[in-house]
C-alpha cells in the first residue's frame, strides 16, 4: 500500500467540478483566491489508513477522481470524524456539489500551476508517510521492551516452576509426618481412655478444672475484646477532634492568621501523631512566617530513609519537595538541591512500576498518569531552577530542557503550560549571555499566550520584563523600553500601583532610562520602586519580606549608580552605606555582597579626592574577596586601584 499523489488530469476535473468553494454544505470557503493561489486540500474519502480505509482498494482507484474530494481545512479536519462522516456521506457530499458544476465547469485561472499544487499535495504526503515511519519506529521501541519483559516473565515463570516442585516434595513430607503423627496421638488417646476406665473420679475432677479454665479464658477474651473497642472508639474520637482542628487551620491560614492556624496544626498532631501530613503543613506554615529553620527540623524526623510502603511515597516527595523550598529561601542552595533530588527518586520509583510508553511514563490508572507526569515537571523545574542559582548552568540547562519536553509531551506544542517552560529556558538563556536564543524562546511564550487569548496574572508580565532585559542588552533600547512599559501597565492592573510586583517593573523602566541617558526619568522611576518597597507593610510574610528586601537592594543600588554617574557622591554614599548595611544583616559583614558594596563606596570617594579613604575602604574589600574562594579576579582589581590611589597620592602638588 503507497500513498500516491493524485494526477494533474485528476485535479483540473476536481477544480472544474468544485465551483471554486469548498464542498462542505453550506461552507462558501473558495479554493483558488485572487492571487491565483490553491487554498484548499485535496481529500480521500477512502483513506489511506483509519477507518475509512477500504484493503480491497487499488492505489489507484485511491487517487481517482471519484475517490477525492477538494474541502478547505477546517471542514478536512472536521470529517475525519469517521462515525459522523462515513463513507457513503461523503460520497453523497462529493456528488450533490460537483452535480451543481458539471453542467458550467469553473475555469480556473491561466496564471494557477498545477504543479504546484500537486506538490504541495506530494510533500502533505511526504510529511504524513514521515509521520508514520516515526509512529512504526516508536512502536519497534515498544516491542523491544515488551519482548524484554517478556523474556523476564519466562525466567520468573522457570523459577517459579522450580519453586512449585520444591513445595510439591516439601508437601509430601509434611503429609508424611502428619500421618505419622496422627498414629502416635491415636495410641496416646487409647492409653488416656484404658486410664480413665481405671480412675474414674480422678478424671471427673480434671474435667471439671479444665470446663473453669475454658470459662475463664473466654471471659478473659471478651474483656479484651471490649477493651480493643473502646479504645478504636477513643481513637476515631480523636482523629475526628484533629480533623476539626486541621480544618479550622485551614480557615485560619487562608486569611493569613499564620500563629493561630500554626497552634490549630499542634493540637491536631497532638490528637493524630502518626499523621505525616499534619507534620508536613505544621513544617510549610513555619516556613511561611519565616521561621526556616524549625520548619526543617520538623521535618527532617520523618525523612529519614527507610523501607515505605507506597502510601508513605507521596508524603515523602511533597515533604522532599518543601525542604528544599525551605533551604532555598535561606539561601542554603547546594543543601537544597539533593533535597530536590531526592524528591525526583521517589517520584521515579513510583513511575518505575508503571509502564514506558515513548518518553513518558504512564500507569494503568489516568489520574495517577497525570499526577506522576505532572509532578516530574514540577520538580525537574524546582531542580533546575535551584541549580540555576547555583550556576550549575549545564545541569541547569539538562533538567529545564527535560522539564520542557516533558510539558510539550502532555500539554502540547501550544499549550500556555508549554508557554511556561519556554519562559524558564529563555530565562536561564539570558543568564547565559545566549541573547539572540533568549529572545527566541521569550517572543515564542508571548505568541502561544496571544494565540490562546490567555490572560496569565503571573507571567505575562514576568515576559514582558524578560523581554525588555534582552533588548536592553542587545542595545536595542526602544524595543527594551516598549516591553518594560507593557510589564508595568500590565502589573499595576492585576495588583495596584503600589505592589512589589508593580515596582519591579519600575525598576526595569528605571534601567531602560538609564541606558537611554534619560537621567531625570530613570531617578524617577528608581525612587518609585524605593518608595514602594519601603511602605509595603510585610509582617508575617516571610516571602513579601524576602520580596521587599531584594527590592530595596535592587533600587537602592540603581539610584547609587546613577548618582554616581550625575557625580552627585555624596549622596550616592549615603545610599551605599544603608545598602551595605542591608547586606550585612542578610549576608554577614565578610560576603562578597558587602565587599562588593565597599568597592563602590570607595570608587566614590576617590572621586571626590579623598584618596586615603578610598584606599582604606579598597583594602578592606580586597580582605574580604581574598578570604573567599572564587574571587581572585576582585582582589587584583583592589590591589590595581588601591596601587593607582597610591601613586596619585606620591604625585608633587601643582
Amino acid at each position: 500500500m503507497a500513498r500516491l499523489a493524485p494526477k494533474p488530469d485528476v485535479v483540473k476535473m476536481l477544480l472544474a467540478w468544485s465551483g471554486n468553494r469548498c464542498a462542505f454544505p453550506g461552507c462558501n470557503h473558495i479554493v483558488i483566491n485572487e492571487f491565483g493561489k490553491f487554498v484548499a486540500e485535496v481529500c480521500h474519502i477512502e483513506g489511506v489508513k483509519g477507518e475509512r480505509f477500504n484493503p480491497n482498494q487499488s492505489d489507484e482507484e485511491r487517487r481517482d477522481a471519484s475517490n477525492l474530494i477538494i474541502l478547505c481545512h477546517q471542514h478536512h479536519v472536521e470529517t475525519d470524524d469517521v462515525i459522523s462522516y462515513p463513507v457513503d456521506r461523503m460520497k453523497d457530499m462529493k456528488a450533490q456539489h460537483e452535480g451543481r458544476f458539471k453542467t458550467n465547469p469553473y475555469l480556473p485561472p491561466a496564471s494557477l500551476d498545477i504543479v504546484d499544487i500537486l506538490w504541495q499535495i506530494t510533500k502533505g504526503i511526504v510529511d504524513s508517510n514521515k509521520i508514520l515511519s516515526e509512529t512504526v519506529e516508536s512502536q519497534q521501541g515498544s516491542i523491544a521492551t515488551l519482548s524484554d519483559l517478556l523474556a523476564a516473565r519466562e525466567l520468573e515463570r522457570g523459577r517459579l516452576s522450580e519453586e512449585i516442585l520444591r513445595n510439591r516434595n516439601y508437601n509430601i513430607e509434611l503429609e508424611r509426618k502428619y500421618h505419622d503423627l496422627t498414629t502416635e496421638a491415636k495410641e496416646i488417646r487409647e492409653q488416656l481412655n484404658a486410664l480413665r476406665r481405671l480412675y474414674p473420679a480422678t478424671f471427673r475432677n480434671e474435667l471439671e478444672e479444665e470446663e473453669r479454665a475454658k470459662t475463664l479464658e473466654q471471659l478473659s477474651r471478651e474483656a479484651d475484646y471490649q477493651t480493643e473497642q473502646r479504645q478504636k472508639l477513643e481513637q476515631e474520637e480523636q482523629r475526628g477532634n484533629a480533623g476539626i482542628k486541621i480544618r479550622l487551620g485551614n480557615q485560619l491560614e487562608s486569611i493569613f492568621k499564620f500563629t493561630e492556624a500554626l497552634a490549630a496544626y499542634r493540637t491536631a498532631i497532638k490528637l493524630w501523631p502518626e499523621n505525616l501530613t499534619i507534620v508536613a503543613r505544621i513544617a510549610n506554615l513555619l516556613n511561611k512566617i519565616g521561621h526556616q529553620q524549625e520548619a526543617i527540623l520538623t521535618l527532617d524526623p520523618v525523612l529519614k530513609l527507610r523501607d515505605l510502603d507506597l502510601k508513605e511515597y507521596d508524603f515523602q516527595i511533597h515533604a522532599w519537595n518543601s525542604m528544599g523550598q525551605f533551604l532555598l529561601d535561606l539561601n542554603r542552595t547546594r543543601e537544597a538541591i539533593p533535597c530536590f533530588e531526592l524528591a525526583i527518586f521517589f517520584n521515579q520509583d513510583l513511575i518505575g512500576r508503571a509502564v514506558l510508553v515513548g518518553d513518558v511514563m504512564y500507569t494503568d490508572d489516568d489520574d495517577a498518569r497525570l499526577i506522576l507526569a505532572t509532578r516530574q515537571v514540577m520538580l525537574f523545574n524546582n531542580l533546575g531552577a535551584a541549580h540555576l542559582l547555583a550556576q550549575n548552568l549545564e545541569a541547569a540547562t539538562y533538567f529545564l530542557n527535560d522539564s520542557l519536553k516533558t510539558t510539550k509531551l502532555l500539554y502540547g506544542e501550544e499549550s500556555v503550560e508549554t508557554a511556561c517552560g519556554l519562559n524558564n529556558i529563555g530565562d536561564l538563556l539570558l543568564n547565559q549571555g545566549e541573547l539572540e536564543e533568549s529572545r527566541v524562546y521569550l517572543e515564542k511564550a508571548v505568541e502561544i499566550f496571544n494565540k490562546n487569548k490567555v490572560f496569565n496574572g503571573t507571567l505575562l508580565p514576568i515576559l514582558q520584563q524578560n523581554l525588555s532585559k534582552v533588548h536592553l542588552h542587545l542595545n536595542n533600547l526602544e524595543s527594551a523600553l516598549d516591553h518594560a512599559n507593557s510589564s508595568l501597565l500590565l502589573r499595576k492592573e492585576m495588583f495596584g500601583s503600589r505592589s512589589f510586583q508593580t515596582a519591579r517593573s519600575y525598576l526595569q523602566v528605571g534601567r531602560v532610562y538609564k541606558s537611554m541617558e534619560e537621567n531625570e526619568k530613570a531617578l524617577e522611576n528608581f525612587e518609585m520602586a524605593s518608595e514602594i518597597y519601603l511602605g509595603e507593610p510585610v509582617e508575617g510574610n516571610i516571602y513579601l519580606k524576602w520580596e521587599m528586601k531584594l527590592g530595596v537592594k535592587d533600587s537602592f543600588s540603581e539610584i547609587a549608580d546613577h548618582l554616581i554617574d550625575v557625580q552627585n557622591y555624596a549622596e550616592s554614599l549615603r545610599y551605599l552605606e544603608l545598602l551595605k548595611n542591608l547586606f550585612t544583616v542578610d549576608h554577614g559583614e565578610k560576603s562578597a555582597e558587602v565587599a562588593g558594596t565597599l568597592f563602590r563606596i570607595g570608587l566614590c570617594y576617590g572621586r571626590m579626592k579623598k584618596i586615603h579613604e578610598a584606599i582604606a575602604i579598597w583594602s578592606e574589600a580586597k580582605t574580604i574577596f581574598g578570604a573567599i574562594d572564587g574571587f581572585q579576579k576582585e582582589v587584583d582589581i583592589m590591589d590595581s586601584n588601591i596601587s593607582h590611589a597610591k601613586s596619585v597620592l606620591d604625585q608633587p602638588e601643582i
